[in-house]
């Protein structure tokens, strides 16, 4: 994805921090700058260590994009050496939303 290059990268994105006292996780959240970025939000979670070196445990990102007339939206989560899945979702223009989930 070109806009994860990192000079586009720092140009388009503003970050914003923030620490998570139930897990002790750094979040930094990355959100577009300009409306037509596809890349629409970036969370990088961090696992502080007692030596200092702290680890990437997480990555989440969510991309937007138009095929036709077909809304894509694509969610990301990788787990550091556990797992990584991407849900795609498609939204036809002339398509109804699907029905709410219930409780």
């Amino acid at each position: 994805m070109p806009e994860l290059e990192a000079t586009s990268f720092r140009r388009s994105f503003t970050e914003n921090s923030i620490i998570d006292e139930t897990t002790g996780q750094i979040q930094f959240i990355y959100t577009p700058n300009y409306a037509d970025i596809a890349l629409r939000n970036v969370v990088a979670y961090i696992t502080p260590t007692s030596s200092g070196r702290h680890q990437v445990s997480r990555i989440y990102l969510e991309k937007q994009s138009m095929a036709g007339d077909t809304l894509l939206q694509q969610k990301l989560t990788w787990k550091i050496r556990q797992y990584c899945y991407i849900i795609t979702i498609r939204q036809p223009k002339r398509a109804p939303p699907p029905p709410a989930l219930k409780n």
